[in-house]
């Protein structure tokens, strides 16, 4: 926005104003915007100017995408990482997206630079993946409870949580993939470890997997999970000793031990992916699940109730 208008005002609720953006305002106010305040809400004026914005990488992808979509508007500039890029995925999206629109970047040692102003061009027809962040919650109710079949999913997909099909192997869930459907089993499923390093949105549901897997489970490289639209080392935690589970949080993971879920009142803490985690942990407790503020699927899967209800889930 601040690389096409000249002053512009950004609010939000919840969570939201908690989420860091400091690296990002202090790398925006070095190219020509101020800030009314450095958290929300604010207005933000001036006019953003091309040239190196110097980010950390293992805070939020977010930032890069934003300023990588905005170099092109402002006459091009360089983004250099100071540190690693983690959830590298959803940068390679936005990398591929802008090439799918006429926009050329060269890749750097550290970061990526695109020369000059550039302008975007419709590629005519562009065909979105599925989403394999929802899928994710399916295909591990199909590890834990039965046979569940996933259409629209595509195998060659950039989307970093794809890795869900890995993630489940490593669980020993039985994946298959014919016709273009993609079908996870019920198997005997044993602990195992995992980095989240750059599939950190696939943690809540694959906390619920690790219920249901014989011994210990290990969950490293999610600090920054800290940081989302709730704390969710603590949340998971939280929801799966709430029904039953074993989780002990780490300070950059969890660690789950196999135990049978028995049902049990879960804070959705207004988190999305809390809330259907706990609803796909619901489909093989042994007692119901409430789910407070379940209303929170709306931000990314408004009809996940209905889709889980057509695969015989029971919602009151």
């Amino acid at each position: 926005a601040c690389s096409l208008c000249h002053k512009v005002t950004f609010t939000g609720e919840g969570r939201l104003p908690q989420r860091p953006i400091g690296e990002l305002v202090s790398v925006m106010k070095e190219r020509g915007i101020s800030f009314s305040s450095d958290i929300l809400p604010f207005t933000a004026s001036g006019k953003l100017s091309g040239g190196t914005f110097t980010l950390p990488g293992n805070v939020s992808s977010q930032y890069i995408t934003g300023l990588l979509l905005a170099l092109p508007i402002i006459g091009g500039g360089e983004i250099s990482l100071s540190t690693e890029l983690e959830s590298s995925a959803y940068v390679d999206m936005t990398l591929s997206s802008l090439k799918k629109f006429g926009i050329s970047y060269i890749k750097k040692e550290s970061g990526w630079e695109i020369s000059g102003k550039k302008q975007f061009t419709s590629p005519g027809f562009v065909r979105a993946d599925g989403d394999w962040s929802n899928g994710a919650f399916f295909l591990t109710a199909g590890a834990i409870l039965g046979s569940v079949s996933i259409s629209g999913l595509d195998m060659e997909s950039i989307q970093g949580d794809k890795e869900i099909q890995s993630c489940l192997r490593k669980f020993g869930c039985d994946i298959k993939w014919e016709n273009g459907i993609i079908t996870a089993s019920r198997s005997n499923l044993h602990g195992t470890e995992i980095d989240l390093k750059n599939i950190p949105d696939l943690l809540p549901v694959l906390a619920v997997a690790a219920c249901f897997a014989s011994g210990v489970t290990v969950f490293t490289g999610g600090s920054r999970l800290r940081l989302k639209e709730s704390d969710r080392l603590k949340t998971v935690t939280a929801m799966i000793n709430a029904i039953g589970g074993n989780a002990s949080e780490t300070s950059d993971g969890l660690i789950v031990r196999h135990s049978p879920l028995t049902g049990g009142t879960v804070d959705g803490a207004g988190d999305h992916r809390i809330v259907m985690a706990a609803a796909v942990a619901a489909s093989a407790a042994s007692g119901p699940v409430r789910i407070s503020g379940s209303s929170a699927v709306e931000k990314s899967y408004p009809g996940f109730f209905r889709d889980f209800s057509a695969l015989g889930g029971i919602v009151k």
